[in-house]
């Protein structure tokens, strides 16, 4: 009936006040440990005593290395390495829904992520690598229906970017290369993101205009990217629409003349010029 259906509504709302502003009760602990004049570690752990995700648990492994040379002065290469595990419950919204159009009322285990982060950075070149690995194990993903549904399975997700900096003459050039792997359609991801940005920047009328012109570039190879639902406001994994492999280019103007700054933008200027 409508009344018994209000009363659910009220119930369920009132349950996820409840849970959103409930107390949490949990312990926590973190040690650093310097290893010599370049090196660093830092462990730590938490587990969750009372509350909504009680039992969850998270833990994490840290290092850092500087280059430096037997005076102690860095030689601009950096390394930093980081493992992270994390046992944890589905969000509420993923177990508990209740509208006109959906509902839902999930018991979800608990989901197991394990992550490895590793990073390289030469400051002397204005360059970058950083590496990421991430096994999901009886994760909760978002259906066609926009619904949610638990994988008892694994899926694994990895990435590999690389970013440099470089500047001749007048000229600057920024670069930012990513590519990701997705050993399942349920969590989508594009297989290359680019970024690269390209500008002239000169001073005039006795260096009291400064002016830079720039190319801004961004391209995401083809793939069947994530849907939205309105009612839940989540992104959910479909199959019909394929996104992607086409550049964006944007042209730019910066100008600053003593305390006045100017910037204009024309966005997407290649629209319609390399097909859909």
């Amino acid at each position: 009936t409508v009344d018994s259906l209000q009363q659910t509504d009220t119930s369920l709302q009132e349950i996820q006040r409840i849970q959103a502003s409930g107390q949490h009760i949990d312990l926590s602990g973190s040690l650093t440990f310097d290893l010599g004049k370049s090196l660093r570690a830092d462990v730590g752990a938490s587990f969750v005593l009372s509350g909504f995700n009680q039992g969850d648990l998270a833990g994490f492994f840290e290092t850092q290395w500087n280059w430096k040379d037997s005076l102690g002065r860095e030689k601009g290469l950096d390394f930093k390495f980081r493992a992270d595990v994390r046992l944890s419950e589905p969000d509420f919204l993923s177990q508990n829904f209740l509208s006109n159009a959906k509902v839902w009322q999930q018991d979800f285990g608990k989901t197991l992520r394990w992550s490895l982060d590793g990073m390289a950075k030469a400051k002397r070149w204005d360059a970058g690598l950083r590496v990421q690995a991430h096994l999901l194990t009886n994760y909760v993903w978002w259906n066609a229906q926009a619904t949610p549904e638990q994988n008892a399975g694994s899926a694994t997700l990895l990435s590999a970017e690389v970013s440099k900096y470089q500047r001749i003459g007048p000229l600057d050039l920024g670069l930012f290369v990513l590519g990701q792997f997705s050993s399942t359609d349920q969590l989508p991801l594009p297989n290359v993101v680019a970024h690269a940005d390209l500008s002239y920047t000169n001073r005039f009328f006795r260096n009291n205009l400064e002016l830079r012109l720039g190319l801004d570039v961004f391209y995401i190879s083809g793939f069947k990217g994530m849907g939205y639902d309105v009612f839940t406001g989540r992104y959910f994994a479909q199959q019909q629409v394929r996104t992607g492999n086409y550049p964006f280019v944007d042209f730019y103007v910066a100008a600053h003349i003593r305390t006045a700054y100017f910037f204009f933008r024309l966005r997407h200027v290649t629209q319609g010029l390399l097909g859909n």
